[in-house]
């Protein structure tokens, strides 16, 4: 169980860290209120595929089929392991990379 938990957080951080690049690249978020890093490469170049989006999106795939590969889960847990995989995201998204933090989003810890 202590696996999946820690899948679930690390998917989450990457994910996040690939969704707020997303948002920063089209406009819908500012670049200054974020901490995470962000580095393009020459879409044309050797190295078109290391960029900081590509990465996150790669170690995310390479973390998860790890992940299904070493924990079998019932499928009755589907449904609760997407819910804590999309709390976690939205606290790494609103609170740990966030210059100003957003505590709204912990308020399922704290009631």
């Amino acid at each position: 169980m202590i696996y999946i938990i820690f899948a679930i957080i690390i998917l989450s951080l990457l994910s996040a860290w690939e969704e707020g690049q997303q948002l920063i690249q089209r406009g819908s978020w500012k670049r200054e209120d974020y901490k995470f890093p962000i580095w393009e490469t020459a879409w044309d170049g050797k190295w078109k595929l290391f960029d900081s989006h590509h990465l996150a999106f790669g170690l995310f795939v390479l973390v998860m089929f790890s992940a299904m590969s070493l924990v079998k889960i019932d499928w009755w847990m589907i449904v609760p392991c997407w819910i804590v995989f999309f709390y976690f995201r939205n606290i790494f998204l609103h609170i740990v990379f966030k210059r100003k933090p957003l505590w709204k989003y912990i308020y399922l810890i704290i009631g």
